[in-house]
């Protein structure tokens, strides 16, 4: 599944997507985490500007504007002052993890 199609895409996504797909591949979940990690900072980076992968802390750092911003992997938390900030980065987030794991189409038997 790509995640991101647009013309111009920028070639760090390209990366990571393909290191995404070739965690799922391996069923190695810890190199799913970072593989995401680094697809969310990315796409983050492409909306808001310079994005630091933490692997070791499994979180992506942001400067927005001079506003520091972590966004946690795990928890899914967004840490920032600026909580409108926080709100537009959260949403962001969250666009990006249903787009890496959508809901599963069900169907009744």
């Amino acid at each position: 599944m790509t995640v991101m199609q647009a013309i111009g895409e920028r070639p760090d996504t390209r990366k990571a997507e393909a290191a995404r797909l070739a965690a799922l591949q391996s069923t190695d979940p810890e190199a799913l985490m970072v593989a995401e990690l680094h697809l969310i900072a990315a796409l983050l980076r492409s909306q808001f500007g310079p994005a630091t992968v933490l692997e070791e802390d499994l979180a992506v750092e942001l400067q927005v504007d001079g506003e520091p911003v972590l966004v946690d992997y795990k928890s899914g938390k967004v840490v920032c002052d600026d909580k409108m900030l926080a709100s537009r980065v959260d949403k962001a987030v969250g666009r990006v993890m249903q787009a890496m794991r959508p809901v599963p189409f069900m169907t009744t038997a």
